[in-house]
This record gives structure tokens, C-alpha cells and sequence, in this order.
């Protein structure tokens, strides 16, 4: 590497001075070759800072015809817009590197160099204007390399060639460093190296060296906090050479050869290599930085050389350690080559398993048994078997497990051992345990040191399908396994690993029975309240359990049973630990307080209990094994905290809580590092659960972590990203929600723990480049909206200049004469405390807090300081005293504590705080618009997309630039994996977003409303990347731009295409909305739940967390979307000839009542006269109290007429409507609590007027008597005992006593001889078969327990809705998971469906479980309340149900043969059409259907669909279980929706896309479909007798027509 390898020379044309260095050499892995770039003088030659700018070396493969593009470019480089030329990064310090392997390096290659700064450009060239070439021939003679390639599994194989003339030794030295342990000048101080093969992966092995470092700081006399690295690079031909595949602890130095890898405050480091990449030897040094007194130190080995490792012998020494290794064979083949190395270690089955190890009738087979430590304190036996399969030929499908348990002293037979491994699973005889056989044919069992039985016996069981073997020893004896052997094969002394000093006694579990019979009683009192007492208690359940691990080994179980009948609630404790067997065990423990409990003390302890002090009390663990602590009710404590102590003559051992537990409970967690493990168990209250690991992380570290700061949060966000495309919505809701919640500083951001300032911006950098790799992998819109928005919480930051926070303001201390630590000068205390926090609690704080100090500097006034950081930062004075205080202690000895302080007036520091500010915002900030476009340099993906970056920031405040941002964003998709790329994108939306809240949609006209809403819409798809939401904006666009089919723009037909498209945009963005909202307010309550919990450290006020996920989801450019579709919505109803009024039910000509503004239907509005109620929302579920006469709603609420609560509307006479005009609804509202008669006029609007006190009066008559005819609607008479469990379609007529309306109505389809449509083979289970079920001996304890849930005179303590909706969910939950269906139900049903050409699924929990979920349904909420309200019992309510194969087509349909339309003709039809099953027209879920009146004179669309979301047919069909009931589809009442139909099979919902369905755009195919559906719903209406008719079916893909339900038409 003497000269350089470029041509015609190293200067760079007209900048004197300037030089580029080309040098070559052999790449580490010897595979390539590595060309080395170095600029000097560059830029100082243009008078541009290295920092502001970029530098890069453009090149190309050069050919005979000039530049060419090369087909093979290295990982570091980029292809520019030309398609021919790659560019790569200089580095700060002028560095670059190309490298090539030498099988396809190019022949030459040509370069130039391009400076970027500020917007101004330099291209540089060699003397003369000529191009820079490298000759890569002439590269490699330089180099003195040979071309070769390496093949990979032979690299060590070479290696250990070159070492074939080393002696022979008889045993290894004990550290593979060179020259020597000891440091240059340091005789007390000393290195060791030793090497150990790690364990294999799917990629190959690995070699790992583990350097261990002593003395050091006593010898250098060093003081206070240090820091340690090993600076290594490999040793070449000409000294230290970079390795190209560095590890991943190891970080690049400044001089881009070496690396550096810290060493651990005990001295320990290691760096570990993959075989194929290792280098053959590394040289290293030792680096000491002393933070005391500032010395820096480079130590080597004696004489002052480097140390060195040969590679080849760590090789044979990892070999010799472990020569067990799992991996391949590649040390196996390279160390036969070398056998004075090789050291087997000796077989230790026949010392420790007994009677052999060879299996009885198998020859051939055996078995070996090894014994191992683990972590120094466990033994593991491991067990591999050989030739089983062989001799007994099994398949592949054949299993095996070892079937084991201790062996008893007394009687040599097989017992339950005291503390079985984790891994091993309880056997059916509640003795043996199983440990299953991996597919090699390995087993292991693991124990602690202290917890190992004398003994085990063992055999082998081997299943292959119907075939099992039980396989022994020779002789059919067991085999058994001596453990005191199997100790001393491992060479272990066998000893108590926690035993107390100087005590060595014999540890081992105390003796207890298996039962613990005063729990057992407590529980069955606790159990034998009453059922009312018990649905009082519904909160808090009368017994939860739970458990411990305890530090190291054992287990604390835990039982709570409270009984309110004793007023008491009972803690039982049962220990599984081994002690010495003279030790007395405690529980000492003391009470952990609510906020109800402030001032409570306990009267009088618990009967077992011994105070030791005035808070902490002592009781005994009886036998080693159980206590219990009893507790009045009226002075439970919230909670208890305790420690376990065991206690022998003079000493005492404090045994605490492992740090992480495996149960999901909060309370249960053990207290983190610095308190003290403390064991806490809450009384009061279930222990709170969270279901997702990650927010258990979450709420655990914010709420019970002594030692907690921003940093760690951020490490603990990366750890949670790290999942890439696993990660959940669940996930991501918790990432977002605790990094907004921190933003807005709600969190704790100190919390007594100290990190400097270069590792928060390495988290910072950690976090953003996880985050990008998260959304750009996420698996579902949700998962990528929730993530982006955590985007915006995490600055982009700079880890590069994260050190320079620390020296930046010592330097402006120092060089200002302040004081700063025991350096005298100007004491100020403001700045000395400052400068503590930037050295431990660095964070994006300081950036306001500079400024404010600025503000400080220029004023003298403090109290500018702390009014800047306010406004800027929303930080109290209060907040700047708690960060010093949680952060660190107070290192002026002033007394004051934190930032609260008064700083002294020093304007002469105003000009290096500027600077100061500016090094802040580079390292916490940069997350300006500008920021990020410079950040992106070099990363666009052209330089088009570059040029347009800074031109929309230029011109950012003009909306014309909408446009341009969209297209940007386009471009930048492929490379959103990028960090920087990913912040800019999303700055980019947040500028978006910002530009159109700019703009005023009501001052658009029509055409610019257009416009603007889909340009909005286009932005936000690129983030959403939604399909559902692409499919409503090819939709809008195709209106708005395209094809409008035979339509024209603005006229009434295109009006309503449009409102199809807006409607389905605007239930795509709602659904987004409640979505995110939800996800995070659940995060965000379950934070602030925690917060609550006994010995939680966090306590903030609820305000914030109460509406924190609404508030945050109108930060979604959704929201801007809906506020542009509420001023367009109402333009295109207007100019498609619709008003402002959309009537679903008519009511009586006139209804009176007393208008009351609501939220929703609740049983708020049940008591009192009529009432017109206004609502706010409406799911379409909900049932309508007698009273109300009127619902109005705004017209995003509206809901179909099929839904549940219009028909109850059509049922019980009330006026159901919806208007779109926000004015109109106000003016109702206005009236609220006055008397209101409203009427529906013949133009379909709603009108209102002033009533009097006599209408009112006579509305209250009138819907007293519509009350009374529903109460008198008369049931059925009570069906016969069924005679068939089981009825098939033609034999439904021959049952009608046993059959609901939609049987009976099939029935009367079938009789139709001439039809026009098609029916479903269908079959019922009668009325009757449940109660049968019910009373089958197979089902007597599920109906003792219904009975009891249904007897209405055992709940007299039910309080309130919540607690009949607990009731009536425990019934359903009862009967669809402990029902049991009978033998002859099943063989009945199965019978008919088969006879019917539908056979029952082979899954019988899928079709059981669906036939269980409607019988349940007879107790849904909604059910029993519309029972209630007309008098029916429920012994009066029989379901049957009606299974039918569902019919899957293009095309589900309702007609509704007269339509209730107040606008149609007596004669007009109203037919709803929508894609897929016609399950979405019935559940009312968002958007609408094709509507349309039709009559023999034509066709008029109401409507156009747009449903986002179809319900399909799954994949090989399904069975649909249909609820058919003696209270529904009957005349005068339908009674739909009460009861619940349901799929066998779930049915896929998939998103639709209405761009080019027939349905929208082809007129002729449209009509003509919905006259055929005219003509079935009239011959089916003729087959009723001419009652109208509500008839349901499909439509397939040959246009067949199949009616599935008929019921009449309310």
C-alpha cells in the first residue's frame, strides 16, 4: 500500500492542494479486493465545512467505449439516474471503500467526484478535466495479491495446513494471546484470552474469544468511573487491516481499520467470528479512558508490541474445550488432522444408568445417558437414543417420550418427585412425568443442585399411529439413573448452592401432604354463599391464585379467598424450596396501601401474626411448607408486600423475587435492581391482567421500575419492534401509545437512572431505523397507521455527535471560568445542575431548556427562562426540579435540587450557547422538514426526487405544492425501509395534512371540492396502503377523472355514483378512527389502571389518559377527509334531488313527545311520556324503549331498513330518520325538554311544530295502547314433545306445531309448482330438543347451574344493568362451552343433512358449537329485554333451528315486495342488492346497498352500493345454523335480529371494489337483474296470499335465483 493505484496522478484539477489516495489491498476474507479512497485538502479548497456537506465518488466499470454499467456493484453503492454510474458515501473524514471480488472485478474502473453543499454542486475531476482509472490488474501486482477465491467449508482445513510442523502438546496453554498476559509497564496488571465454540446455527458454527482483564485500574491508581475497550483490527502482511464483516458489539474507530469493542466493569469482553469469515490472527490493544481526572491510557504487551491472537489456535483450543459441539462437522474433519489435540471425553453411560444401556428384544438399539452442569448450580441428564427406528421400522411419523419419576428408598417403586423440571409433563397416574425425544432421538432433563432426587427410574414409549411400544432394559427391568454417579461424572461436588456462609448443612424440600385441607375448606365456605351474594361479589371473585419464582430456585404458591358471608379474606402461602432441615422460615411482610385506605391501620394483626416493628410483622411458614394470614374484611389492607427469610443459629437469609415472572399478573412482579425484591400480592382486588407482552413490559417498567428514564423506554420500543412482520396491531398500539404518552411528557422521563449522552442518541438512532423496519413490513393497515403515528414521537437525532454533548458544555464551562465539580470559579448553581443532567439525563428537553436559558442571556429577567420553557415545551418549574432530583444527586452541595433554580447572569456565554443550541438540535432534533430533506441525501431514490424535496420546501406554504408532496411520496415507497427516508414521508403527510387545514372546504365551489378531496385521498392511501380504502379511491377517481360510464358529471345519476364513493371512503375512514382510538385508549387505560395498583412508583392525574386515544386519532388526516365530505356530502344529495330527511320508518301519521338529546338508546329514556329522542349515535342493535315515539339522527348514523332497530321502529310505530343537515338537527335540539309534533310530509320531510299539553297527553294514550297490543301479542301455544330431533324440508308441513315461521315459510315455498327461483335443502331442529338436551343425564350439572342463573327469585342483589348483563352472559358462556349435544341429536341431524345432500362437517366442535351459539341466543342482552317489554316469559319462548348449506353467488338480495318508502307507489317493490352473501345487507354494517323502487314501469335508484367489506362463502362451503323461534317472523311482529344465526364455518369478510362492477356502470344488466328479482318477490307475495313480503336470497354467477327465508312484511 506504498502508492497509489489511480491514474494520471492523485491531484484533483484546479484545486491546489487537493488530493484523492487510491491504495489496494487483500480484503480479510481473501476473497476480494478492497480499494481505499482518501481525500484531502478537499474542503478547504472550496471553503465548505465537511459537515454540510456530501461527498461522493461517482464510477463505473470502464470499457472500450467509455463508461460502462457493471453488472456486480458492492453493497455501498447506488446506481445513479443514467442507469450506467454507481455512487458511493465519503465519509466525515474523507474516507471511502470499493471492493470486488476477484472472480468478477471489472478490468478498469473510471471515477469522479461530486461535492454537494448548501444547493451548490462540484464536480471533480483529474488534471486537465481528465476522469480518475484504476487498472485493477496493476491494483493487485500493487496489492501482491493473488486472485483466488476461497471455497468456503475448506477455509480452516487451509488454516490448520499451514500449522502441520507445530509440536505436539500434551495439554493446551490456558490463553491463546501472543507475546504474553502481561501489560508493558504494568507488573500487577495482566490479559488472558481464551477461545470456545458458541453454539451453531443454521448458518455454521462460530469461535468465540473471551478476554478477561485485571489489575488494570489498580495499577494505573485510578479513581471513580472508567471506561475500557479493546481496539483490534486483523494482522495482514503489512500490519492491521480492517475486517469487512466486523461483529456485531464491535464499532468502527476514527482511522476506518480498526474496532473497538467494550470491556464490562469485571473486566470481561469477547468477540465471536463465524468459521467462514474468521481472519487468521487479530493484533489488539487496551484503551482506558479515566473520567475522574480525564487521562486517557494505551496499554500493549511487554516490550510495547501488540498483543496478537492466532485464530487457527483458538480454533484447536475451542475444540479441545468443547468437543461435544452440535454443528457441523467442519472442526470435527480440520482437528482430525491435528489428533495430539483431540481430547474425547469418556462415555459416562455405563457409570451412572443401570442395568445396561442396551434395550430388551432390540439389538442394535441402546440407550446413553450423560450428565452435565449448567450455570454452575444445575445438573442435566441427557439422553440419546440409537437404532430404535431401525429395529422396530418405524415411519416417520413415530414419536417417543421417556416416561419417568424418583425411585422410593423404602420400596424401590416409581413415586412423584418433589419438584419435576418445567419441561416435563404430569403422566394420567399422577406418579410418572414424559419428556419427549427430539427428532434426533435426544432427551434432557434438567435440576437444580439442590432439588435432585437419589434416584429415577425410566423407560422408553414409542407411538407410530396405532402402533405403541413400551421399551425397558435387557431382562424387562426399568432403567435407572444414580444421581450421587450421574454428580460425580459431572465433576461437581454436590453441595447447597444458597446456603448460608459458613453452614453447610443438607438442603431439601420439607414433607407435605398433597392436599391442603384448610384451603380446601375455606374455599368450599367461600363457595356456599349464596347466588346473590355471589352476583354482589361479581368484581372481585372469591378465589384468585397465582404464583412466585423465587431468586434462583423454588416457588411461592399463593391463594386468596375472600368470603363475605365470615367477613374475611384468607392469604395461603405454600413454599417449595429446599432448606436446611433445622432452618425456621418467615414470611415477613407489611401493608401495602390504596388510596381508599390512606390513614387505615390494622386494629388488631392476624392471630399468626408477630410485629416486629410499628410496620413490619413476621409469620411463621409452618413445617417449612404453609401458612395462612386472615384478614377482617372491614380492614383488608389494598395489598401486602413481604420477603421469605430463612433463619438458622446467628444467620439469616433474605430470599427475594426473580425479576421476571411467568404469570401475566402485574402485582405479582418482583421489584426491580436497587429495591428490595420484595413479593407483592394485592387483597382487595383481582390482580390486574394484560393480555399482550409487550404492554405487560410497558406497564410493568412505567409503574414499577425504581430505576426508569426516556433511554430505556426507547430500548425497550426497539426491543418490541424487533418483531418485523410479527408485529401485532396489539403490539403497536402499546409501542405508539407509550412513546405519545411520553412526547407529551405525561410519563416519567427520570426515574433514578443515569445513561450518557452517545448512548441516548444511539437509542434514538436504534428506535428510528426499528420503527422503519416495522412499518415497512407491517402486516396490516392498523399495524402501519398506529406505527407511523409513533413515528412523529421519535426525533430523528444523531448518534455521531452524541459524545459532544458532555465536552460541549464542559469546554463552555472551562473556557468561561465557571465552576464545574471540585474546579473553582463562577459558581453558578443553575448551570452546574444543567450540566449534571447533560452528562447522565441527556434528552430532547434540553433543546427547550437552552432556549430558555438564551432567553435568559438576552433578558437577565429569570423568569424568562422558565416562561420560554413553558410555552415551548410545556415544563413547570416543578418539572425542572424533579429531573436533577430523579436523576442524579445533587453534585453542587448547595442544597438545591434539579433546575428550579435562578441562574447567575452571564451574557458573555450568549454566542457558544448558540453553538450549544445547535449541537442539541442535531443530536435530540432534526426533525424539521428541512432537516430531514437534508438528512436523505444520498438516499433518494434519484436526484429528481431530491430536487423536488427542497423545491416543496421552499415553496411550503403554498397548497398548489399538494400535488407535488403526493408524487414525492410515490417515489419514496420502495425506499421507506430507510430511517431517514420513513421520517421524511411522514413529515411529508404531516405537511399535507397541515396545508389542507389551511384551506376552508365551504369556501370551494364544487369542482375544487373535487379536487381537493382526492388529492387528500391520494396522499393518505400511500399511507394507509389499504386495500379496502384503494378500492374506494379508484372508485372516486374513476368519477372525478376518468370514465363516467353513461353518466355525466353533476347530473343526478353521477351525483349518486359519487355518494356511493364518498360513502364508502367515509366508512373506510371511520373505521380507521375507531380503530386507533380504541387500540390506544385501551393501551393508555390500562397504564393509568396500573398506576392504581398497590406499590406502584407512578401517579399521575387521569386527565390526560381519559380521552387520549380520541384526542390522538384526530391527528389522522382522516379526520381532515371527513370534514371535506361533510360539505360535499350535502351538495351531491342536493344535486341528485335528495333532501335533507331519509326516513327508515314513517310511524303513525303524527307522533307527540318531549324532545330529549342522547347519546345513544339506553335505559335512560325508558321512564317518563313520549319522547323524541335526538341521538348522537346508533350502532342499529339496539331495541327502542315503549316511550319514544321519534329518533332522529345525523346522517352518518343512518342504518338500513333491515336493521334491527328499524323493523323494531316499523314494530312498534316510531318515526325513524336521518337528516344531513347539521342546522336542521340543531334546531330540534333547541327544543330540548319542550313538546314537539312531528309529521313526515309528502316530499319525505320531516316537520315539526309546538304541542300542547292535551297532545302530549293523547300521544302518551296512544302509545300506551300500541304498548298494550304488543304485550297481548299472543305466543304460540306450547309445542308438542318433538317427535323427530331432526326434520327435513318435505316433512316440515307434518310438524307445524314443532316449527318457527321461517320452516313454515320454506314449507310454503316449496309448494310453488311453477317457481322462479330455486330453495336450499334445509333441515330443522324442532322446538323442544333444547329442553330435551337439557334434561339428558349427560348435561345434569350444566342445568342445575342454568336453573340457578334463571330462577328470578335468587338475584335479589343484582344492582344495576351491568350486573343482568354479567347474568345473562354467564348463561350463554354456560351453554355453548359445557353443553353437552346428545348422541341421538347428533346421529338425527347428521341423518337428514346427509339424505339432504349436506353433510355435517367432519369438525364437530365447529357445527356443535354453532348449533349451541343459537340456542344460547334466547339470553342475548337484547332478547330478554324485548321479552320483558312485552310481557312474554321465557318458558314461553321456544327456538328451534333451521340448518341450510349456505348459497354462495355473485349477488345477495332483500326485496321488500311493497316498498315503505313514504315517496313510492303502492304498487313499487324496494330491492337491496350488494355483492356477496346478503349477511351485510342484514347486520347493518357500514355503507348501503344498491336500493332501488321497482315496478313494472322501471327502475329508480335510491342508491348505489358502497359497502366497503362483503361477507363470502369460505373456502369448500358451510353450513348456516339460523335461529327459528315461535316469537319471530310472524304476522304483525318479524322479530328479526332477536335471536342469532350463525356460520359453521366463519365467513371471510373481503374487501370489495365497485370501479367496474356491472352493478354501478352497466345500466341494461342492472335492470334487467332487478326485474327478475320483481318477479320472484310477486309470485312468492301471490303464495302468501298477497301479504307483503320481506324475502332474503342469492344470486349466482348464471344468474340463478335462490330464496333462502321469506317472512312477512312488517
Amino acid at each position: 500500500m506504498a502508492e497509489s493505484v489511480a491514474q494520471p496522478g492523485t491531484y484533483i484539477d484546479e484545486l491546489g492542494g487537493a488530493q484523492i489516495q487510491v491504495k489496494a489491498r487483500n480484503a480479510a476474507d481473501g476473497k476480494s479486493l478492497v480499494l481505499l479512497f482518501q481525500l484531502t485538502g478537499v474542503h478547504q479548497s472550496l471553503g465548505i465545512a465537511p459537515g454540510n456537506s456530501l461527498t461522493q465518488l461517482h464510477w463505473a466499470a470502464l470499457g472500450d467505449q467509455g463508461w460502462e454499467a457493471y453488472p456486480y456493484p458492492p453493497p455501498n453503492s447506488s446506481q445513479c439516474h443514467d442507469g450506467i454510474a454507481f455512487r458511493t458515501n465519503f465519509s466525515l473524514e474523507g474516507r471511502a471503500m470499493l471492493a470486488f471480488p476477484f472472480n468478477t472485478a471489472p478490468r478498469s474502473i473510471a471515477f469522479v467526484l461530486r461535492v454537494d453543499s448548501r444547493g451548490k454542486q462540484h464536480f471533480l475531476k483529474a488534471h486537465a478535466g481528465r476522469d480518475f482509472t484504476v487498472d485493477m490488474t496493476h491494483a493487485q501486482e500493487i496489492a501482491n495479491l493473488a486472485p483466488k477465491v476461497y471455497p468456503g467449508a475448506a477455509r480452516f482445513a487451509e488454516m490448520m495446513a499451514k500449522r502441520q510442523s507445530l509440536p505436539e502438546r500434551e495439554e493446551s496453554p490456558s490463553s491463546v494471546v501472543h507475546p504474553g498476559t502481561c501489560f508493558d509497564g504494568l507488573s500487577e496488571a495482566h490479559i488472558s484470552v481464551e477461545a470456545e465454540v458458541a453454539k451453531a446455527t443454521v448458518e455454521g458454527g462460530f469461535i468465540k474469544l473471551i478476554f478477561k482483564v485485571a489489575g488494570v485500574q489498580q495499577s494505573l491508581d485510578l479513581e471513580g468511573s472508567t471506561l475500557m475497550q479493546l481496539h483490534w483490527a486483523v494482522v495482514g502482511p503489512d500490519g492491521w487491516e480492517a475486517i469487512l464483516k466486523p461483529p456485531l458489539n464491535a464499532h468502527p474507530c476514527g482511522d476506518g481499520i480498526a474496532f473497538k469493542t467494550n470491556i464490562s466493569d469485571d473486566g470481561n469482553a469477547s468477540i465471536t467470528f463465524p468459521f467462514n469469515d474468521a481472519p487468521e490472527k487479530i493484533g489488539f490493544v487496551v484503551f482506558v479512558q479515566s473520567w475522574g481526572d480525564g487521562q486517557q491510557y494505551w496499554l500493549k504487551a511487554d516490550g510495547g508490541a501488540d498483543f496478537s491472537v492466532d485464530l487457527i489456535l483458538a480454533v484447536e483450543m475451542a475444540s479441545v474445550v468443547s468437543p461435544e459441539y452440535p454443528g457441523p462437522t467442519r472442526v470435527d474433519e480440520m482437528m482430525a488432522k491435528r489428533p495430539f489435540v483431540r481430547q474425547t471425553k469418556a462415555t459416562l453411560c455405563d457409570d451412572i444408568v443401570q442395568p445396561s444401556t442396551m434395550l430388551d428384544g432390540l439389538d442394535g438399539s441402546d440407550i446413553i445417558v450423560e450428565a452435565f452442569v449448567v450455570g454452575g448450580y444445575f445438573i442435566e441428564l441427557r439422553f440419546q437414543v440409537f437404532g430404535v427406528h431401525q429395529s422396530l421400522r418405524l415411519g416417520g411419523g413415530a414419536f417417543m417420550q421417556l416416561h419417568w419419576a424418583s425411585v422410593c428408598n423404602k420400596t424401590g417403586g416409581w413415586k412423584a418427585p418433589s419438584h419435576p423440571p418445567p419441561d416435563a409433563r404430569p403422566c394420567g397416574d399422577g406418579t410418572a412425568f414424559r419428556t419427549n425425544f427430539a427428532q434426533d432421538g435426544k432427551a434432557q432433563i434438567t435440576f437444580p443442585i439442590d432439588e435432585v432426587p437419589e434416584q429415577i427410574a425410566f423407560l422408553l414409549f414409542v407411538s407410530n399411529g396405532d402402533r405403541q411400544h413400551w421399551l425397558k432394559a435387557r431382562g424387562g427391568a426399568d432403567f435407572t439413573v444414580d444421581f450421587k454417579r450421574a454428580v460425580e461424572a459431572a465433576r461437581i461436588v454436590p453441595r447447597v448452592v444458597d446456603a448460608f456462609s459458613g453452614y453447610y448443612g443438607t438442603a431439601r424440600m420439607a414433607e407435605r401432604s398433597k392436599t391442603w385441607s384448610e384451603l380446601q375448606e375455606t374455599v368450599r365456605a367461600a363457595q356456599a354463599q349464596t347466588f346473590g351474594e355471589r352476583i354482589h361479589n361479581l368484581a372481585v371473585p372469591h378465589v384468585s391464585k397465582g404464583r412466585f419464582a423465587i431468586e434462583g430456585t423454588g416457588e411461592i404458591c399463593w391463594h386468596i379467598v375472600r368470603n363475605s358471608s365470615l367477613n374475611e379474606a384468607a392469604l395461603f402461602l405454600e413454599v417449595s424450596k429446599a432448606f436446611p432441615e433445622h432452618a425456621d422460615v418467615f414470611i415477613q411482610w407489611s401493608v401495602v396501601r390504596g388510596e381508599a385506605d390512606e390513614g387505615m391501620e390494622l386494629e388488631v394483626p392476624p392471630k399468626n401474626a408477630e410485629l416486629i416493628d410499628e410496620k413490619v410483622m413476621q409469620t411463621l411458614v409452618e413445617g417449612q411448607a404453609r401458612t395462612v394470614i386472615r384478614f377482617p374484611t372491614r380492614t383488608v389492607p389494598a395489598g401486602i408486600s413481604f420477603a421469605l427469610i430463612a433463619r438458622v443459629p446467628a444467620e439469616e437469609k433474605r430470599y427475594k423475587a426473580e425479576r421476571e415472572q411467568s404469570e401475566d399478573l402485574l402485582l405479582l412482579e418482583g421489584e426491580e435492581e436497587g429495591d428490595s425484591g420484595n413479593f407483592i400480592i394485592s387483597l382487595k382486588s383481582e390482580p390486574m391482567k394484560i393480555g399482550n407482552a409487550v404492554g405487560k413490559q410497558v406497564v410493568k417498567s412505567e409503574t414499577r421500575c425504581r430505576h426508569w428514564s426516556q433511554f430505556q423506554r426507547m430500548n425497550l420500543m426497539s426491543d418490541a419492534l424487533a418483531q418485523g412482520g410479527k408485529l401485532t396491531a396489539k403490539d403497536a398500539a402499546w409501542i405508539t401509545t407509550t412513546l405519545k404518552l411520553a412526547q407529551q411528557k405525561i410519563l416519567v422521563w427520570y426515574r433514578d437512572y443515569a445513561y450518557q449522552p452517545k448512548h441516548y442518541a444511539w437509542a434514538q438512532d436504534r428506535i428510528g431505523g426499528a420503527l422503519a423496519a416495522a412499518v415497512f413490513s407491517a402486516a396490516t393497515p392498523e399495524t402501519r397507521t398506529l406505527l407511523r403515528l409513533a413515528v412523529g414521537a421519535c426525533p430523528r437525532g444523531s448518534k455521531e455527535s452524541g459524545d459532544g454533548i458532555r465536552h460541549g458544555i464542559l469546554n463552555i464551562m472551562r473556557n468561561h471560568g465557571i465552576k464545574e465539580g471540585h474546579r473553582p470559579g463562577i459558581q453558578c448553581t443553575f448551570l452546574e445542575q444543567w450540566h449534571q443532567k447533560l452528562h447522565t439525563n441527556s434528552a430532547p428537553d434540553d433543546i427547550i431548556i437552552c432556549e430558555g436559558y438564551l432567553a435568559f442571556l438576552i433578558s437577565g429577567n429569570p423568569d424568562d427562562l422558565f416562561r420560554t420553557v413553558w410555552e415551548r415545551g410545556k415544563i413547570t418549574r416543578e418539572d425542572m426540579a424533579k429531573m436533577c432530583a430523579c436523576g442524579y444527586m445533587d453534585q453542587t452541595k448547595s442544597g438545591h435540587r434539579g433546575l428550579n433554580v435562578n441562574p447567575v447572569h452571564l451574557p458573555q456565554l450568549y454566542e457558544d450557547m448558540q453553538g450549544y443550541l445547535g449541537l442539541l438540535k442535531r443530536v435530540h432534533g432534526a426533525s424539521s422538514l428541512h432537516d430531514l430533506c437534508e438528512a436523505c441525501i444520498g438516499q433518494y431514490p434519484d436526484e429528481d426526487s431530491e430536487c423536488m424535496a427542497f423545491n416543496i420546501f421552499d415553496d411550503r406554504d403554498n397548497p398548489g405544492i399538494m400535488g407535488c408532496i403526493t408524487e414525492l411520496r410515490r417515489k419514496l415507497q420502495p425506499e421507506l425501509w430507510k430511517r431517514d427516508i420513513l421520517l421524511l414521508d411522514v413529515a411529508l403527510e404531516n405537511h399535507m395534512r397541515s396545508l389542507a387545514e389551511r384551506m376552508r372546504p365551504c369556501d370551494l365551489d364544487k369542482y375544487e371540492l373535487t379536487g381537493y378531496l382526492v388529492a387528500l385521498l391520494e396522499d393518505l392511501a400511500l399511507s394507509r396502503q389499504d386495500a379496502s380504502f384503494n378500492y374506494g379511491l379508484s372508485l372516486v377517481q374513476r368519477l372525478a377523472y376518468g370514465d363516467y360510464g353513461a353518466v355525466t358529471p353533476w347530473e343526478t345519476e353521477w351525483c349518486k355514483l359519487m355518494l356511493a364513493a364518498t360513502e364508502r371512503i367515509s366508512a373506510s375512514c371511520e373505521l380507521t378512527i375507531d380503530q386507533i382510538s380504541a387500540d390506544l385508549q385501551r393501551c393508555a387505560e390500562k397504564i393509568y389502571e396500573g398506576s392504581k395498583q398497590p406499590g406502584s412508583l407512578f401517579h399521575p392525574c387521569s386527565a390526560p389518559f381519559e380521552a387520549f386515544g380520541e384526542e390522538t386519532a384526530r391527528g389522522l388526516t382522516e379526520r381532515v377527509v371527513a370534514q371535506a365530505l361533510r360539505v360535499l356530502v350535502p351538495i351531491l344529495r342536493r344535486s341528485a334531488g335528495m333532501g335533507p330527511w331519509s326516513i327508515v320508518s314513517r310511524g303513525p301519521r303524527a307522533v307527540t313527545g318531549k324532545v330529549r338529546t342522547i347519546a345513544s338508546l339506553t335505559a335512560e329514556v325508558q321512564d317518563g311520556g313520549p319522547v323524541v329522542a335526538v341521538l348522537e349515535s346508533l350502532t342499529g342493535w339496539e331495541d327502542i324503549p315503549l316511550n319514544v315515539v321519534a329518533i332522529l339522527l345525523p346522517a352518518e348514523m343512518s342504518v338500513d331498513v333491515l336493521s334491527h332497530v328499524a323493523i323494531r321502529a316499523r314494530n312498534q310505530q316510531v318515526l325513524l330518520a336521518s337528516c344531513d343537515d347539521d342546522s336542521i338537527l340543531a334546531k330540534v335540539r333547541s327544543a330540548s325538554g319542550k313538546a314537539l309534533t312531528l309529521s313526515v310530509t309528502a316530499t319525505g320531510e320531516v316537520s315539526w311544530a309546538a304541542a300542547s299539553a292535551a297532545d302530549l297527553t293523547q300521544s302518551r294514550d296512544n302509545k300506551s295502547s300500541i304498548a298494550k297490543q304488543l304485550i297481548q301479542f299472543k305466543m304460540a301455544e306450547r309445542p308438542p314433545p318433538p317427535r323427530r330431533k331432526a326434520i327435513s324440508m318435505d316433512s316440515f308441513l307434518a310438524n307445524v306445531r314443532s316449527l318457527g315461521g321461517k320452516s313454515l315459510n320454506l314449507a310454503k315455498l316449496l309448494l310453488m309448482h311453477s317457481r322462479v327461483y330455486a330453495l336450499p335443502p334445509s333441515v330443522t331442529v324442532p322446538f323442544g330438543v333444547f329442553e330435551e338436551v337439557l334434561i339428558d343425564p349427560g348435561n345434569r350439572e350444566v342445568s342445575e347451574v342454568l336453573q340457578e342463573l334463571w330462577d328470578e327469585d335468587s338475584h335479589p342483589c343484582l344492582r344495576d344493568a351491568s350486573d343482568f348483563k354479567e347474568k345473562w352472559s354467564k348463561v350463554r358462556e354456560t351453554i355453548i362451552e359445557k353443553l353437552t349435544i346428545p348422541a341421538n341429536v347428533v346421529a338425527a341431524l347428521s341423518t337428514e343433512l346427509e339424505a339432504a345432500g349436506n353433510p355435517l362437517p367432519h369438525d364437530s366442535v365447529l357445527w356443535q358449537r354453532a348449533l349451541k351459539t343459537v340456542w344460547a341466543s334466547k339470553w342475548t342482552d337484547r332478547a330478554v329485554s324485548s321479552r320483558q317489554s312485552m310481557g312474554i316469559q321465557d318458558s314461553q319462548l321456544f327456538l328451534g333451528v333451521l340448518v341450510q348449506p349456505l348459497q354462495g353467488g355473485q349477488y345477495g338480495f332483500v326485496i321488500h315486495t311493497k316498498s315503505p318508502l313514504v315517496s313510492d307507489a303502492a304498487d313499487e317493490a324496494l330491492i337491496e342488492v350488494c355483492i356477496g352473501l346478503g349477511e351485510s345487507l342484514v347486520s347493518n354494517s357500514p355503507g348501503r346497498a344498491l336500493s332501488a323502487s321497482v315496478s313494472s314501469r322501471g327502475v329508480k335508484i335510491h342508491s348505489y352500493p358502497s359497502k366497503p367489506m362483503g361477507v363470502f362463502v369460505p373456502d369448500g362451503g358451510s353450513l348456516i345454523f339460523r335461529s327459528d323461534s315461535n316469537g319471530e317472523d310472524l304476522l304483525g311482529f318479524a322479530g328479526a335480529g332477536l335471536y342469532d344465526s350463525t356460520s359453521a364455518v366463519a365467513c371471510p369478510n373481503r374487501p370489495v371494489d365497485y370501479t367496474s362492477s356491472p352493478l354501478l356502470f352497466d345500466i341494461t344488466f342492472r335492470d334487467k337483474l332487478l326485474s327478475k328479482l320483481l318477479v320472484v318477490g310477486r309470485q312468492v307475495e301471490e303464495l302468501f296470499n298477497g301479504v307483503p313480503q320481506d324475502i332474503e336470497g342469492a344470486v349466482d354467477e348464471s344468474g340463478i335465483i335462490t330464496v333462502t327465508q321469506s317472512r312477512p312484511q312488517v
